[in-house]
């Protein structure tokens, strides 16, 4: 037996209501899982990394300083001293800021712990050897030495770890969330199809059965559902592109710039080291090369400026490998190119002034080779040139999180509103209709 028409009606009632009410949790809940990922990204993993990898750089630095220090004179130290102090604040700084950000446990603690107490082992350590260096005794390079073995044994796997455990959040979190954006944005549209079908289906019905042309409320209620699904739309893809920006466009040039930075310190530390303890140069000459070829590294008699050239212009040389490396073949913000070329002509003119230094040293110049490698100016170029680079990238990076949080702004509250607004339309339009009946 076929339904009556107030049987229709209040089933289509029915089914519009629970229809609604599934439009609204499922953009309310992309919502809330579209900011848990910028939260987890933007706030939480990212900067974590960011202040491993500025933790790095200071150890770095601090050593360079310190062996610079002891290659030096006791009376003419003390700009070596001023930057080991530098350092050692910058590193305490970037350390309270990744103790302020535990957000994943043990993982990120255990690190920042391993770092605050061996760093202290360590500043004794140096703080001896200094001590030695200038009263002239011999156990100044068994104690410095040991400095070393805490340096590169203890702090910097540590950073490490700590940059490793926010990093595998991060990726994980904008994997999953962005294989999940568009099946949850697509589930969305199909419900929202779905009700546009039965208000559509609806007043066609009412038409057919009851005569009349429209039913203002479901005519509204089906205008408020269609713009409600354009704005969802528009919402969740503006924040999974901003979130794009971020991960991929900002933070791949960060991390690879900050890993450049913190590598190229070492290499410098390891010059220094070269210059003061002859007994282990050429372990700290093969440490330096490596530290350089993990910045930049291109076949025998290739060119840095083409192989520059061609990874910004999108060519991508396989050949050319490292971390500036990286940071070139994903060049994306208005300036990023000709800053990052430069940070890599750079490193090569470092890289050939080093040889000098070393040639000097062989040679038994030893007070020229230090002279030479303390007053290279070509890293201190290419430091800046480093600086500058973050600095665009770092600032791309925070307005995309921030763009992407804005597009979210009031968006739960908004959804909220709207599903309430097409249950009370959809209610004004079919209540009416099954009152008649009961007349």
């Amino acid at each position: 037996m076929a339904a009556s028409t107030p049987q229709i009606l209040r089933q289509a009632l029915y089914l519009g209501l629970a229809i609604s009410v599934c439009l609204t949790l499922i953009a309310i809940l992309g919502a809330r899982e579209d900011r848990q990922a910028l939260q987890t990204v933007g706030k939480d993993s990212a900067p974590s990394v960011i202040a491993a990898e500025h933790i790095k750089t200071a150890l770095s630095a601090m050593d360079a300083s310190a062996a610079n220090q002891l290659l030096a004179a006791p009376s003419h130290a003390a700009q070596a001293e001023k930057a080991y102090q530098e350092r050692r604040e910058e590193a305490t700084k970037a350390l309270i800021t990744a103790a302020e950000n535990i957000t994943y446990g043990d993982a990120e603690r255990i690190p920042i712990q391993t770092i605050e107490l061996t760093l202290g082992d360590y500043e004794v350590l140096v703080q001896q050897a200094r001590d030695y260096h200038d009263a002239g005794d011999p156990r100044r390079d068994a104690t410095y030495l040991a400095a070393i073995a805490k340096m590169d044994g203890v702090l910097w796997p540590a950073a490490d770890a700590l940059d490793k455990a926010n990093l595998d959040v991060l990726e994980n979190t904008y994997e999953t969330r962005r294989s999940l954006a568009r099946f949850s944005l697509g589930v969305l549209i199909f419900v929202g199809l779905i009700l546009l079908g039965v208000l559509i289906a609806l007043q066609v019905f009412l038409f057919r059965r009851t005569n009349r042309v429209l039913n203002l409320p479901l005519v509204a209620c089906t205008l408020l559902a269609f713009a409600f699904l354009m704005h969802a739309e528009r919402t969740f893809t503006a924040s999974m592109h901003h979130l794009k920006v971020a991960r991929e466009d900002a933070f791949t040039s960060l991390h690879a710039l900050w890993r450049a930075r913190a590598v190229a310190y070492r290499a410098s530390a390891d010059e220094s080291r070269f210059l003061l303890l002859r007994s282990k140069a050429a372990a700290f000459e093969q440490d330096f090369a490596a530290q350089v070829d993990s910045l930049a590294k291109l076949p025998e008699g290739a060119s840095f400026e083409q192989a520059a050239n061609r990874a910004i212009a999108g060519k991508k040389p396989p050949e050319f490998t490292g971390y500036l490396a990286d940071e070139l073949k994903n060049i994306t913000f208005p300036g990023e190119a000709g800053e990052a070329k430069a940070t890599l002509i750079a490193l090569r003119y470092y890289v050939f002034k080093d040889a000098e230094v070393r040639q000097l040293e062989h040679a038994g110049k030893h007070p020229q080779a230090v002279a030479s490698a303390v007053g290279n100016p070509w890293f201190e170029q290419f430091d800046s040139g480093l600086e500058r680079t973050l600095d665009i990238n770092q600032k791309a990076f925070n307005a995309a999180v921030q763009d992407a949080f804005h597009s979210l702004s009031g968006f739960e509250w908004m959804t909220l509103a709207t599903g309430a607004s097409l249950c009370i339309l959809l209610w004004l339009g079919i209540w009416p209709r099954l009152r008649e009946y009961q007349v």
